[in-house]
């Protein structure tokens, strides 16, 4: 009996210590995954060594930069420039984050380091995520690993952080509220799965359709794992679907109804669906100014495989239906927006990495000991045979050019410099000189 008390003991602490020891790895992943993320986004924000300056995209750079510069310069939170204020356009929400960390730096350029913060805080809870799904799987940390790896190499993840646009509060948005979908559902997560609702309401417009859609599943949640299992509340769940559909009306209804009637239509669905997808399938993109590659069309197939594979396995079918619900909502509401860029879209590139994770699950339960040959050949594909840039340049070189151009290279942001030589001209004259720009009138107020 005494030999079987000490074996169990030290079987006690074989298992602590291997459970350490994953934990550790898990955690040491995370830092390298973040260290690669900062690699491939670095920049100075105050040299004239990177496009930053040039505070792009327009307009909506100087529409969420411009209140939080005159908020920091303490002029009070408005859209205002050389005596002239205008009424704000867009929600606020992401500009009242930017605004700390241009006090911080006294430079309107100090947007990039909040959005540096914001990729961070995706990339930690998208780590959690993956850990709660795959964590205790035997092949578990290579499959996340992968996955990790895979988001941090994404050029739209990592060029993120150089524009001043709201999709950069989304990410981390879309990250949190799907960590908590991964857990069991209680109270308190419930509460901050409410605030993630009603925060993903006032980001932008358009991310009405992710809190419709946010509600939709938290509600389900809600009643599935709380109300349903408990016979006492059992005959309450209809009357609090009734009032969570109620609520999501008077909520949501006013918004939708408001929205510009040329700016949606119906007119614009099939043309706008078949692009999203196209660039979602690893087809031909247009994002901005950038041609990359949303996604390559290994990944689309495999988070594909990854929705079949959920939805046969009954522990992950409710997550796979979340994620796909999701998508699929949020890509056929854009389709009758007129605006039909992929950077709209490009904020769902997380949930279709989780659902490719979820066929790697399926792989490595019926594969075995091949399956670390299948996950290193999908990542050779990923790196040397999928062209993601344009140039079809295997993604490996672009990488490398990537972290050269950041930390060797010099790019020329025009728009700064043409303010720099005005500035320098003007210093010259006398008051009675003038300027003609077609730059926009706030340029010259930051």
């Amino acid at each position: 009996m005494a030999i079987l008390g000490m074996m169990n003991i030290h079987g006690k602490k074989w298992r602590y210590r291997l459970k350490s020891g994953v934990k550790k790895i898990f955690w040491g992943l995370v830092l390298g995954l973040a260290s690669g993320y900062l690699l491939l986004a670095y920049k100075n924000p105050l040299t004239a060594r990177s496009l930053i300056p040039n505070l792009e995209p327009y307009p909506d750079t100087l529409l969420y930069t411009l209140p939080a510069w005159n908020w920091a310069k303490g002029k009070g939170f408005q859209m205002a420039a050389g005596g002239i204020s205008v009424r704000h356009s867009v929600p606020m929400t992401y500009s009242y984050f930017l605004a700390p960390f241009m006090m911080a730096v006294n430079d309107v350029r100090g947007f990039y380091l909040g959005n540096l913060v914001l990729g961070l805080i995706t990339l930690f809870f998208y780590g959690l995520t993956l850990k709660n799904l795959f964590g205790k799987l035997r092949y578990g940390l290579p499959i996340i690993g992968l996955l990790g790896f895979l988001l941090v190499t994404n050029f739209y993840f990592f060029n993120e952080p150089v524009l001043a646009m709201a999709e950069n509060l989304v990410w981390p948005v879309i990250t949190i509220f799907f960590y908590l979908v991964s857990l069991k559902l209680s109270l308190r997560r419930a509460l901050i799965m409410t605030g993630l609702v009603g925060l993903m309401a006032v980001i932008k417009s358009t991310s009405i359709i992710f809190a419709g859609t946010f509600g939709v599943i938290l509600m389900v949640k809600l009643i599935w794992e709380i109300i349903w299992p408990n016979l006492k509340w059992r005959k309450y769940a209809i009357w609090i679907s009734i009032m969570g559909i109620f609520l999501a009306a008077v909520i949501f209804l006013p918004r939708i109804l408001s929205l510009s009637q040329s700016a949606y239509s119906v007119n614009y669905f099939a043309k706008n669906w078949a692009f999203y997808w196209n660039c979602l399938k690893g087809g031909p993109t247009r994002n901005l100014w950038y041609f990359q590659k949303t996604m390559t069309v290994d990944l689309f197939v495999t988070s594909i495989l990854g929705l079949a594979a959920g939805l046969i396995d009954k522990d992950r079918r409710f997550f796979t239906m979340t994620i796909w619900l999701t998508i699929l909502v949020f890509v056929g509401a854009m389709s009758f927006f007129i605006d039909t860029e992929a950077r709209h879209v490009m904020v769902l590139i997380p949930l279709f990495l989780i659902s490719a994770g979820v066929f790697l699950e399926f792989l490595s339960k019926h594969t075995g000991k091949y399956f670390l040959i299948i996950l290193m050949g999908l990542a050779a594909v990923n790196l040397f045979l999928s062209y993601e840039p344009e140039g079809k340049l295997p993604k490996v070189i672009s990488l490398k050019r990537q972290i050269g151009l950041n930390f060797l290279h010099k790019e020329d942001p025009w728009n700064y410099n043409c303010v720099i030589e005005f500035n320098h001209f003007f210093n010259q004259k006398d008051g009675k000189t003038y300027l003609g720009s077609f730059l926009p009138l706030y340029f010259f107020y930051y």
